[in-house]
């Protein structure tokens, strides 16, 4: 269970119950004025896919982050409007974390991750048995890229002459393989 947030009135505790590399789903807890839990977590989300969460202003919702996907708001359980429903936000960006609103002002604060892999090449005589084992990767040589993208590209595997490669590649919208 991580990132916790409890509602305006402390009443509700929000948190992720992650059940897969940190990804998980968003999940509510009814708090008593001791501070004591009340009764099992409600689960609220079904796609496996949040990792941060924090409480609108209003406290009648919550914005959470999901790997890959745009921030949603979903209304909390007895709130008027969509309930359980999660709704998109219209954000220039994808991959956040660490959510944090705003008690007043309307504002929100997230961490916007940024990574790419592209396919990189560095000359290494590994299957050459005339080199040393200590003389794989000469000293000084440095990689250069490969097959350039604009998006990501990963898993590289040669032909069995060494004349092609294939890879994981999202350069279509979703990971495929491409040769």
């Amino acid at each position: 269970d991580s990132s916790p947030a409890f509602s305006a009135d402390g009443r509700t505790l929000a948190f992720i119950r992650s059940s897969d590399y940190g990804f998980g789903d968003l999940y509510l807890l009814p708090i008593s004025k001791g501070l004591k839990p009340v009764g099992e977590p409600q689960r609220i989300t079904f796609e496996n896919q949040a990792a941060s969460a924090a409480w609108l202003e209003d406290g009648r919702g919550i914005v959470y982050s999901q790997f890959g996907l745009p921030i949603s708001k979903i209304n909390a359980p007895g709130s008027a409007g969509r309930e359980g429903k999660p709704q998109a936000l219209t954000l220039p960006y994808q991959n956040t974390l660490g959510l944090a609103a705003s008690r007043r002002g309307g504002r929100l604060s997230y961490a916007h991750l940024i990574f790419h892999r592209n396919l990189w090449r560095l000359p290494a005589p590994l299957l050459d048995v005339s080199h040393k084992a200590n003389d794989v990767i000469k000293p000084g040589a440095s990689g250069a890229p490969f097959i350039p993208s604009t998006r990501n590209d990963y898993m590289p595997q040669f032909s069995p002459d060494g004349k092609r490669i294939a890879f994981v590649s999202d350069r279509s919208g979703n990971p495929e393989i491409w040769v």
